[in-house]
């Protein structure tokens, strides 16, 4: 159908707006081009994303790929997606499924440039999709749907190229321009931006393989190369250095350079990203260019290197680990001399910083980094003890300790003396001390939580309830099982420096098992959702089989813990990462699944309600709408002394072929311009209007039902019986809508108050400038609402009718049936009571 053909999703408007879209330009000569031909060569921001084809040998071998697609887990997913796509009527998602379904395959590219030229910067960007030229015929509907048909596209020839631009209103000269080249689709954004890729595109100026960026991170480091992007600042630093920014000085502003210098950020020239695959391994690499001394923030960067023989005892099972070296006192007296020198350049009359240390400083009695800090080391670890609670969840950190005495000294004073005093004596701190070092107990009785600090001659350990505090103590005096770090994969080991500043440990079973063994509660809430945000029909087949859901064990048996461990030399910062799969921390691991629970419980729990709530909202939207409508038809009455006819007159078409009633009171719904694009001497399928006809009036829509491109869930009613809406007056079938009549306000002897003159549309969505049955229908089949004739809506019960008063009422699919012809009706001399 067409209303199928026209209809979209708004992420795939978003994404054309942001230039990664689809373009014009179909069925010419294919030409090789490289995709990396078509992006510029001073390009400050810069990604190129291989497809999974490419390197499908190669992830084939990964644990991944027997974890997600060979256990059957993508494909569980897939199916059930499939089966949304084969439910979900009014949604037509074949076309964006079809394009991401390209990107993933083929992958994409995409550069931003600042465009330097003799009249200043010019920046624009340029996103290619690989292998996408099928894709084009997307760009121009999408665009018109996102503008309410507002965007005017120009379409203009350039060599063998066909171009389609579009103007940004409202915006510094900036315009949106796509076209296939070769194989690839080609979207640009930009000042001047198809000039510029154009003469990219035609060798008349660098493209983006001359960058000596591209020479550093095109080239894979260890393993295959699947993206590889950039970040470079330098060029951006050099062009807008000098720019002042707004200081209390106006006669000395200081510049963007200083502020750098300032930051101690002058100096930070780019920053890369890689990503590929190694044997078992996905794998990726993120470089901070960063040479030379450095100064302010990026000091930061310069800390102590570790090993893992130097961290402290962890226990045995770790699903999450960060250990990082990094000195706190020395970070804490950088940042606050950076803040000092920032404030020095913006306002250098004033000492705010400086003063409000020192006030912190006599209000405590004592010194943050010099007093408490300063005592401790650099190694610092952060990671979950899931066994000591049922909930799974349990954060601890360890810190080394240099000085344990004077620890305990600015603790005490801390805790002990001044946290009293500050909470109104409403947190205490119990002090105890045994064989193993001292421990502080903040205790209070209105908090969830105990925080308890234990203070060794080595290591202080910080959690939010004293069992893993204990544990590590336990731990300490080998009472409990350490991890070992033999147990890191194989994978991870063979290139695993032997000393780092940063190390970090992430195992996705514990996400993936949750998945799986949640999948039966999450299905049906899923479910649930879809059917009362009309995604789905009711009483529809579940789209989540369980019984096609493989076991949790075979999913995770191939996964290993993701590792992650950064360096720092004299060229800057480097992390590195190995992974099994792609996932976030979930922590519970085998027994904690009561850590979702309790949230899975309330979720059950409040969905209902909340789906009630924003139903509620979206009943008091549509009947918003029908009174919009309503107020339309009278301002076109009071222009023309009659209601709009049924459908545009025009003797040479069929009703079905004419343009409906909506079109016509286009311009008293603010939507003049779109009224001006419509020939109305044409009919609804007439190539003239296809364009205008595309555009989502949302007073059209009701909210309840999910959107589409030129379609409206709100009808005019015709009367009763098939007879009703080709009737001639005086009749006593014939309603407000007549296909070849107008209806003047005289007309309606019954009274305007108790006449149907348009109701929320259900079942067949029709197009909102059609004429015939997809914009007026009438009561030709028991039951009236919700049955065969198309009138109904989403909401449960019933369904809101406008009145020719104006009048929006809520009547109950229950109502007698002779009551409502006779509201149907307009000149039927029926009397009706209360309804």
């Amino acid at each position: 159908m067409r209303t199928r053909r026209i209809s979209f999703v708004v992420t795939i408007a978003a994404l054309v707006l942001l230039g990664i879209g689809w373009g014009y330009g179909q069925g010419r000569t294919v030409k090789v081009v490289a995709p990396e031909t078509l992006l510029p060569g001073d390009a400050v921001l810069m990604a190129k994303v291989d497809g999974a084809l490419l390197h499908a040998e190669a992830f084939e071998k990964t644990a991944a790929h027997d974890a997600l697609v060979k256990s059957g887990l993508l494909g569980f997913f897939e199916k059930s997606f499939n089966r949304v796509k084969g439910l979900a009527g009014p949604v037509p998602v074949k076309p964006y499924t079809d394009a991401l379904q390209t990107i993933y395959d083929h992958g994409f590219s995409f550069a931003v440039t600042p465009g330097m030229g003799d009249r200043g910067p010019q920046p624009w960007g340029i996103a290619v999709i690989h292998n996408g030229a099928a894709l084009d015929k997307l760009v121009s509907s999408t665009l018109q749907l996102v503008s309410n048909g507002q965007a005017k596209p120009e379409r203009k020839t350039v060599g063998k190229r066909i171009i389609v631009r579009v103007d940004v209103p409202d915006s510094p000269g900036v315009e949106i321009g796509w076209w296939v080249e070769g194989k690839h689709l080609a979207v640009v954004v930009g000042i001047d931006a198809i000039n510029q890729a154009l003469a990219v595109a035609d060798a008349k100026a660098d493209n983006v393989t001359t960058n000596p960026l591209w020479a550093r991170y095109s080239q894979p480091t260890d393993g295959a190369l699947t993206s590889f992007g950039w970040l470079d600042l330098a060029p951006v630093r050099a062009m807008f250095g000098g720019m002042p920014v707004p200081t209390q000085s106006e006669d000395n502003p200081t510049t963007v350079q200083e502020i750098l210098v300032a930051l101690g950020l002058d100096n930070l020239n780019s920053i890369g990203v890689q990503g590929g695959i190694k044997g078992r391994s996905l794998t990726s690499l993120t470089t901070l260019d960063a040479p030379g001394e450095r100064r302010g923030l990026l000091s930061l960067l310069d800390q102590q290197s570790i090993t893992v023989a130097d961290l402290p005892p962890l226990p045995a099972k770790l699903n999450s680990l960060m250990a990082t070296s990094f000195d706190s006192a020395a970070a804490v007296n950088t940042i606050f001399d950076t803040a000092v020198a920032l404030e020095g350049v913006l306002s250098p009359d004033t000492a705010i910083v400086q003063s409000a240390r020192a006030e912190a400083r006599d209000r405590m009695g004592m010194d943050l980094v010099d007093d408490l800090l300063s005592s401790l080391g650099s190694v610092t670890c952060l990671y979950n003890d899931e066994a000591q609670t049922g909930f799974g969840i349990m954060p601890a950190m360890i810190v080394q300790v240099k000085d344990s005495e004077k620890l305990q000294t600015g603790l005490n004073k801390l805790l002990v003396e001044l946290l009293p005093q500050i909470s109104n004596g409403q947190v205490n701190t119990r002090v105890e001390e045994n064989e193993g070092g001292k421990t502080y107990h903040i205790e209070s009785i209105q908090a969830g939580v105990s925080p308890a600090i234990l203070v060794t001659d080595e290591w202080m350990c910080v959690s939010f309830l004293p069992q893993p505090v204990r544990a590590f103590e336990m731990r300490l005096a080998g009472q409990l099982p350490q991890w070992d770090a033999a147990s890191l994969p194989e994978e991870t080991t063979l290139v695993m420096p032997e000393s780092f500043t940063g190390l970090s440990i992430i195992d996705p079973r514990s996400t993936y098992r949750l998945i799986v063994g949640l999948a039966p509660v999450g299905a049906s809430l899923a479910q649930a959702a879809m059917v009362q945000s009309h995604m789905l029909p009711p009483n529809s087949p579940p789209v989540f089989v369980i019984s096609e859901l493989p076991p949790a064990e075979l999913v995770t048996q191939p996964m290993f813990p993701n590792v992650s461990w950064s360096t720092v030399d004299e060229n800057g910062w480097t992390t590195r990462t190995s992974s099994s799969v792609p996932g976030l921390p979930i922590p519970g691991g085998d027994g904690g699944v009561s850590s979702v629970a309790v949230p899975a419980v309330l979720v059950a729990l409040l969905l209902p309600a909340v789906q009630q709530a924003r139903e509620a909202a979206r009943r008091s939207q549509s009947k918003n709408n029908m009174k919009q409508l309503l107020l339309a038809m009278h301002n076109y009455h009071d222009t023309f002394n009659h209601f709009p006819p049924g459908t545009v007159p025009n003797d040479d078409l069929e009703v079905e072929e004419r343009l409906s009633w909506m079109v016509s009171i286009l311009p008293y719904m603010d939507q003049a311009p779109l009224y001006n694009q419509v020939d109305m001497k044409e009919g609804y399928a007439s190539a003239a209007n296809e364009m205008p006809l595309m555009v989502a009036i949302p007073t059209y829509m009701n909210p309840s039902i999910p959107p589409g491109g030129g379609v409206t869930h709100y009808v005019g009613i015709g009367g009763i019986t098939e007879e009703g809406p080709t009737a001639e007056l005086p009749s006593p079938v014939a309603g407000i809508f007549g296909y070849n009549r107008a209806t003047r306000m005289r007309d309606i002897t019954d009274g305007t108050s108790n006449t149907f003159a348009i109701a929320e549309s259900d079942g067949y969505t029709g197009a909102w400038a059609q004429g015939g049955a997809a914009t007026i229908r009438s009561l030709t089949q028991q039951p009236y609402i919700k049955g065969a004739d198309g009138i109904g809506g989403p909401a449960i019960g019933g369904c809101h009718f406008g009145m020719a008063d104006g009048a929006v009422r809520f009547v109950s699919e229950n109502t007698d049936p002779q009551v409502l012809e006779a509201l149907a009706t307009m000149q039927g001399g029926e009397v009706v009571g209360e309804f």
